[in-house]
């Protein structure tokens, strides 16, 4: 395509050079900077990031190939036959672009966007298998994965860039696929990685304390997840859960159709009561599409909120209810999420939860599911919101019989400082210890733990890597779990004491 028709919708500011060059690809990283071919070359967008700048690389992206390149800064260095584009704000250009390359394959897919502090992720697998149950081709984007009819790859984000998400949704397309679950951030949204995509649903779970690093306090917060409310179509649909303190905030901000849920009084799809297990979950939904029994292998009544999220979601695509409530009795699990691994007389639960709202909601949902002991191991991140390190110890405080205070992915941050900080939260609660070392500190509860206990090991969930202050090195929550069953032959524990 050519230059000028590509940035028809992003009104540049200046252009050195021509508009008329051809494009064959495009790129923000000067790595993945593709040749020159007869169809044309790369263009670049030069960004500017949190820890880098993209016109540092701006020269090396044209040696590889580039031929035009768009920044929203002066760029001094401008090397001769190389178009350069600057544009009042370089990340939207980028997804207007994007849109525009891939011939905007979201108005052909019925695209439903989950963000929230918890419950995304879980949220986008019930709508997945939601719509397999109905016999719809569907993927999820989102934390864990990027699942696109046969394409599978590792997410390196929980929203991609908006030139791999747009390449992505066409892949999609072009494969049959009709339907997309997407986990988008507040992260994505301030950065406008969804910018130009059209969701036919958006769903609002909650918004608890996470993530003030990047949005410095919760006002700011919440304002990246409205703007994904903002921008939806009249046609749209608006799920927000009713029971959530921002409900009121969300439902304003949209000018499409909004449709709660919850388990409070008020709410337009609610379930009429629950019997919660370590089994799951069962209830009867009410809804304005009818009533239903709803059941899940998913544990926790913040399960209960996701499957209702889910449910309203797919209902307002035009998903019959009982394929909705189908498609959520199918699902046994998520890879990280309230993953539960028996261990002869005792279970270990392996989690996500790293804030203190969803440790909260795990341990309070697991305290009365526990027969015996409630033993909790933790960590908290470096080079993330230090204000949440002590909430998120007095959420185990509040919950667990026993806690082991280990490393979670500490970063540029010395693993002990990060556990000082945490334990200030403990007050009065001395049942802990700390364990530096994370799999000595899985080991040492394991060994611990008696007949009927459930030890819950939360922060990493589904991640396989442990990130070091120098390197990154591999390491997975479940393959420390498996390797001390496989080290006791099954591992059975001591008999609970009368």
């Amino acid at each position: 395509m050519r230059l000028g028709d590509l940035l028809h919708n992003s009104l540049p500011v200046v252009i050195y050079g021509t508009p008329d060059v051809d494009i064959a690809s495009l790129a923000y990283d000067s790595r993945r900077v593709a040749g020159r071919t007869d169809s044309g070359g790369t263009l670049f967008f030069a960004l500017k990031g949190i820890v880098d700048d993209g016109l540092r690389y701006v020269r090396d992206a044209v040696e590889k190939g580039a031929v035009a390149v768009t920044t929203d800064r002066d760029a001094d260095d401008r090397p001769p036959g190389t178009t350069f584009v600057k544009v009042a704000d370089a990340r939207r250009a980028m997804a207007e672009v994007a849109d525009i390359f891939h011939r905007s394959p979201s108005r052909e897919l019925s695209i439903a966007a989950v963000t929230g502090t918890n419950g995304k992720t879980t949220t986008t697998y019930m709508l997945d298998s939601i719509f397999t149950a109905a016999g719809l081709r569907s993927g999820v984007v989102g934390t864990i994965q990027y699942r696109l009819g046969n394409m599978q790859r590792p997410a390196a984000r929980t929203t991609p860039e908006s030139v791999d998400l747009q390449a992505m949704l066409r892949e999609s397309l072009d494969a049959g696929i009709t339907h997309i679950a997407m986990e988008v951030s507040s992260h994505s949204l301030e950065m406008k990685r969804v910018h130009s995509v059209r969701f036919s649903t958006a769903v609002f779970t909650n918004l608890t304390q996470d993530h003030l690093d990047f949005h410095q306090d919760m006002d700011a917060y919440l304002r990246a997840k409205l703007k994904l409310f903002e921008t939806l179509d009249a046609g749209a649909h608006a799920v927000v859960n009713r029971d959530s303190p921002q409900y009121s905030a969300v439902a304003a901000s949209t000018r499409s159709n909004v449709i709660s849920y919850g388990m409070e009084h008020g709410a337009d799809v609610t379930i009429e009561y629950t019997r919660l297990n370590m089994d799951g979950f069962k209830g009867k939904a009410r809804t304005p599409w009818g009533k239903i029994e709803l059941a899940s292998p998913m544990v926790g009544r913040f399960n209960v909120y996701n499957a209702l999220a889910a449910l309203t979601a797919a209902c307002s695509a035009g998903v019959p209810l009982d394929a909705a409530a189908e498609g959520i009795r199918r699902m046994s699990h998520v890879p990280g999420r309230v993953e539960r691994i028996e261990l002869g007389a005792f279970s270990a639960v392996i989690d996500y939860a790293h804030s203190p709202d969803a440790l909260e909601n795990l341990l309070s949902s697991l305290r009365p599911l526990t027969p015996g002991r409630l033993i909790a191991i933790f960590g908290c991140g470096g080079d993330r919101d230090r204000r949440k390190r002590p909430l998120m110890a007095a959420a185990v405080a509040r919950h667990a019989d026993l806690a082991v205070l280990t490393s979670d992915n500490p970063r540029s941050e010395p693993p002990e400082a990060i556990m000082d900080e945490a334990e200030r939260g403990f007050g009065s609660f001395d049942a802990y210890r700390r364990v530096t070392d994370r799999r000595s500190a899985i080991h040492s509860a394991l060994d611990e733990a008696r007949a009927g206990d459930i030890v819950v090991i939360a922060g990493k969930g589904h991640e396989d890597y442990q990130i070091l202050n120098d390197r990154t090195i591999h390491f997975s929550d479940r393959e420390v779990v498996l390797e001390w069953r496989a080290a006791r032959g099954g591992g059975q524990p001591p008999a609970a004491e009368a």
